[in-house]
């Protein structure tokens, strides 16, 4: 069962009628910039989606955030900040906005010169159940990267370069 140490981790936020985050990357960074800056990142991309179309939404129930490093960023370094990502903002999203019944939230690469969005390095995309089902006061990378494999709404994926840097192997036990 879920305890939280981050609960007072989100300012107070305005909520929308149907207990939803902000519809709009601008007003979700305003909200979780100050969250993810302390990390090195700022919000690059946000909207609300409906997973069944994956189309932005504002009655959308999923919220995916594409985190941008601030500086460049080695492997292990993506690796290593992963879990503190999703710390950040686990359980504490669920229970701020209860009509949200999933999230999931992407590292992009620095700099990103291309033409459309870019790929997300790591991606953790969790439901509302399974956020419930991990200790994260204590959980580190390896409990997490086994919890995928118990939980039917967690999944987890990393880019090769990170998947293989020397962090994420150690805590994938390869």
């Amino acid at each position: 069962m879920i305890t939280t140490t981050s609960a007072d981790t989100l300012p107070t936020l305005p909520v929308t009628a149907d207990d939803l985050p902000p519809p709009d990357v601008a007003a979700l960074a305003v909200l979780f910039d100050p969250l993810v800056e302390p990390l090195g990142y700022r919000v690059g991309r946000a909207s609300l989606i409906d997973r069944a179309t994956y189309r932005e939404t504002p009655e959308g129930r999923h919220l995916a955030l594409y985190l941008t490093p601030l500086t460049a960023k080695t492997a292990d370094q993506y690796a290593t900040d992963f879990l503190a990502i999703a710390r950040t903002f686990m359980p504490t999203i669920f229970d701020h906005w209860p009509g949200l019944e999933s999230f999931d939230v992407c590292q992009e690469p620095y700099e990103w010169e291309g033409t459309t969005a870019p790929p997300g390095l790591t991606v953790f995309d969790i439901d509302r159940e399974s956020a419930g089902e991990i200790d994260w006061q204590t959980v580190d990378l390896a409990g997490l990267l086994l919890a995928e494999g118990q939980l039917e709404g967690l999944a987890i994926f990393a880019q090769e370069e990170i998947h293989s840097s020397p962090v994420w192997q150690a805590a994938a036990g390869t």
